[in-house]
């Protein structure tokens, strides 16, 4: 009995015990008896990997693929951090050791080096399955040569020179992905945020390449690539026997969208979300119970809408499955009590819980979310502006249009059965769960806050036009609908967005905004990447003509022009702050990179005086956006005595920089 139970749900003691030694370390500077805790569930957790090699192998044997590489990429990594700064007297080793050891870097490295060792020994002695699937690579790249295209297409639409810019909540990422400390589930915790598997994806990606910004533009991209990888295969799993146009046009909806392709280039934890979700859904769905668990726990440590997305989309598999399971008792009898039975003894119901508990767990321990403005209660005018965000933006009201029509052809027709039904619920309880949500938890409302609508959109929409319109039509209407968003994905072509959220006219093009002003608002396609090129023009020809650099902060807000400010809210009428700045690139950076240098920013607000600023008779640059308050301006620029007046332009954008001397 018990090595059945311990063999049923060893990989939840794996998983747990894991998180329990992470726990453990975190503490550890307390008493020395967290560090015995930790080494304990270390050992337990080797012990536990290896006896259960046979099912590892026969469950999910490409695991120990990733458990090598990412014990290796953590275990050099977490090491040379540990090593970092030691002076290294040649003559005294067991010194060197033991304050190596006491730093938990170096502890950490060592464990994750051993799990890596371990699946080198499994990979090694299977050889033979790991050498036929090798073989099988280019039959399977063949098969899908249209993924293969696809990908390749959407990673070259991808590529954008701006690609290495923070600015806004970026900043705030960047800044704090700069600073994780991989021993501390506390500090793994980016800007006040449940997100231990964002930053754990990101030390890796920065062990690797030895940069936070390199890090977080490869955890966007190569997760983005994966993420298509998995909605093509949910596709084929829950539309068998499609053509392949289906398929692939169905993925480049998915893989075009503006929420998506256009907002690959910020970073956040949103997005790493996003990204995360495909892969979820699909172990679901494919009752892969172990992969489940492991990527749903990094989900749900992502940010914490997740939990509510996942857990949502666990309770519809549930419903589902009680549907299933009621259908096939019989008639006559106690229904109620076989039904309990059933759900408490379903076993990958635990494997499906283990994210959520483990995450209701460290924010019971690490506490609520503290990094930003948020309330709970209702307002209409938030659940109006929501609304419109969640199913208007990009689009997303073409598939809220699609939805609708087809459910009520697909009763109409009676094409849509119980199996049909039992597909498509979870992901509408899990829509409809974090709506309701995000309806009450009132806080900004930016673009990528959408999280899984346009996911939890595209999905059933693809799958509802295969099953009630065919082939051709679903791939025809796919393929169309694919062309819209690429484009959306770099003008802003959408007319019900047009129409439905605030214009911005920026110079040469219009964008839209989902508050009433630049930044984070208006991240939800490629365009805002644009705007940083004109205005480094203008601060490097400022610095050339050595003038002081002043940006403004009009109605208490900095962001308008300079999204690299040090805080967003301007309560001050002048003020400045060090930002960092490359000559060559004539781009702003987010700290003191190799060729960049510290320059001196000042900000002013409409009621601010350039007199506090400079000297009278000293010299000026006012940089601004053309979106800034003309009044708001004209009562700046009328303290300066203006020698020169240029425009800068990149896209669409314009910003200006007014050069004078303080009257």
């Amino acid at each position: 009995m018990i090595k059945k139970l311990f063999k049923n749900f060893s990989g939840i003691i794996l998983i747990f015990m894991m998180y329990f030694a992470w726990c453990c370390m975190s503490v550890s500077y307390n008493s020395g008896l967290f560090l015995v805790l930790f080494a304990a569930a270390v050992v337990i957790s080797v012990i536990i990997y290896y006896v259960n090699r046979g099912e590892v192998m026969r469950e999910a044997p490409f695991a120990n693929i990733l458990v090598a590489v990412v014990g290796i990429i953590i275990g050099k990594g977490a090491i040379g951090e540990a090593v970092k700064g030691i002076d290294i007297p040649k003559h005294v080793l067991i010194n060197i050791a033991g304050r190596m050891v006491d730093r938990g870097e170096f502890v950490v490295g060592i464990c994750a080096l051993v799990f890596s060792l371990i699946a080198i020994y499994l990979i090694i002695k299977n050889h033979d399955l790991y050498a036929k699937f090798a073989k099988r690579i280019p039959a399977l790249l063949k098969e899908h040569k249209w993924l293969v295209i696809l990908l390749v297409v959407t990673g070259i639409l991808g590529v954008d020179s701006e690609w290495k810019q923070f600015k806004w909540d970026g900043l705030l990422y960047y800044q704090t992905s700069a600073t994780l400390d991989i021993t501390n589930i506390g500090e793994m915790g980016v800007y006040g945020h449940v997100s231990q598997g964002f930053s754990l994806i990101v030390k890796a990606f920065e062990y690797i390449t030895g940069s936070t910004a390199t890090a977080l533009l490869f955890a966007n991209q190569i997760l983005f690539a994966i993420s298509i990888c998995y909605v093509y295969a949910l596709l084929r799993m829950l539309m068998q026997e499609k053509k392949e146009f289906v398929y692939i046009a169905g993925t480049a909806v998915y893989a075009f969208s503006p929420f998506y392709l256009g907002m690959a280039g910020y970073y956040n934890l949103d997005f790493i979300l996003m990204c995360l979700l495909p892969a979820t859904i699909y172990y679901l769905y494919d009752k892969k119970w172990i992969q489940l668990t492991v990527v749903a726990t990094f989900l749900c440590f992502t940010k914490e809408p997740a939990v509510i997305i996942y857990g949502a989309f666990c309770v519809g598999m549930v419903i589902c499955d009680t549907i299933t399971y009621m259908g096939s008792l019989p008639k006559e009898g106690k229904k109620l009590p076989a039904l309990i039975k059933n759900i408490f003894g379903t076993l990958h119901y635990y494997y499906m819980a283990l994210p959520g508990v483990l995450w209701i767990l460290t924010f019971e321990i690490l506490g609520p979310w503290v990094g930003g403005s948020h309330d709970v209660g209702i307002s209409s005018e938030y659940i109006v502006d929501k609304l419109k965000v969640f199913y208007l933006l990009n689009f997303n009201w073409i598939f809220v249009l699609l939805i609708a029509v087809l459910i009520v052809m697909g009763i109409v027709q009676k094409k849509i059965k119980i199996a049909e039904f039992c597909i498509m619920l979870p992901f509408a309880v899990s829509l409809v769960g974090f709506t309701l949500f995000n309806l009450v938890f009132i806080t900004a409302n930016h673009p990528r806050y959408i999280d899984s609508v346009p996911f939890m959109l595209y999905i059933p929409a693809i799958y509802l036009m295969g099953i009630i319109w065919g082939d051709r039509i679903t791939g025809i209407i796919s393929g169309a609908i694919a062309g819209l968003l690429l484009v959306q994905c770099f003008y802003t072509i959408d007319p019900v967005s047009l129409l439905a959220f605030n214009r911005l006219n920026i110079g040469n093009a219009t964008i839209i905004t989902t508050s009433d002003r630049i930044g984070d608002a208006t991240q939800y396609n490629r365009q805002m990447l644009w705007a940083e090129p004109a205005l480094g023009k203008a601060v490097a020809d400022a610095l050339e003509c050595d003038s002081l650099i002043v940006f403004p902060a009009f109605y208490e807000s900095t962001y308008t022009t300079d999204g690299m400010a040090a805080a967003p809210v301007a309560t001050y009428d002048t003020d400045h702050e060090v930002q960092y700045f490359n000559r060559s690139s004539k781009r702003r950076t987010p700290e003191l990179w190799e060729g960049s240098e510290g320059i001196t920013i000042y900000h002013i607000s409409e009621n601010g005086r350039m007199s506090d600023i400079g000297d009278k008779g000293e010299q000026v640059s006012l940089i601004y956006s053309v979106c800034e308050s003309k009044e708001a301006l004209a009562a700046i620029t009328g303290q300066i005595d203006i020698t020169e007046s240029v425009e800068y332009t990149n896209r669409g954008f314009v910003f200006c920089r007014v050069t004078g001397t303080v009257r």
